[in-house]
Order: C-alpha cells, then structure tokens, then sequence
C-alpha cells in the first residue's frame, strides 16, 4: 500500500512537471501545489527548471515536495526545507548533474526535528 501510494505521488509529481513544461516561467514549487510562479525568461531556464525537478523527484534520498527550484541563465537557486544537511548536499549534486545547469547556489534550509 505504501509502495502504491509514493507511485501515485511520483506520477503526480511528474504530470505537474510536465504541465508546467508549457510555461517559460522561472520558478516551480512541488510542495507549493505544483503551481509555478516568477517572471518569465528563457524555455531554456524552464527546462533546467523541469530536469532539475524531475532528478529530485526520482531520488528517495531526497524529499521534492518542500524545495522550490528556479533558474536564471543556467544559474540554479535551490530553496526551501530539508531534513538534514545529507539531503541538502544530495538536492544540491542532483542539480549540479542536470544538463545545462552552470551552477547551484542553496538557500536550503534544515527542517528542525
């Protein structure tokens, strides 16, 4: 059940991402209700935006629904809440791998347990 359950919530996840693949907007919260929001700039950014989103999504180390991705150039900005510094390193290696990206700055934040 439990398996099933985190399935749907990938799938969930992954459609938002592609509904927002439509925009060309800079900013895309998961945990935000999947809403994107900021001003518009390059589909390219959009795209690191969606890749980025989606390499977090696909790792169980990492929990997407709290860190908000944007874009600007190739400059990712990771920002949001986190469990532990480990989960912050690994949100911050995912981006650095995706094609396209120039370079990660973290406003990550450690969730207080």
């Amino acid at each position: 059940m439990e398996q099933t359950l985190r399935t749907l919530n990938k799938i969930l996840i992954l459609s938002i991402l592609v509904l927002a693949n439509t925009t060309a907007c800079t900013t895309m919260a998961i945990g935000g209700g999947g809403h994107a929001h900021g001003n518009m700039h390059s589909s390219a950014d959009a795209d690191i935006i969606n890749r980025v989103n989606r390499a977090l999504v696909n790792d169980a180390h990492v929990s997407a629904t709290d860190i908000r991705v944007s874009s600007r150039n190739g400059v990712v900005t990771l920002s949001g809440n986190v469990a532990s510094h480990e989960a912050a390193d690994k949100a911050i290696h995912l981006a650095r791998s995706v094609s396209g990206v120039e370079s990660v700055k973290s406003e990550l934040h450690i969730r207080n347990k």
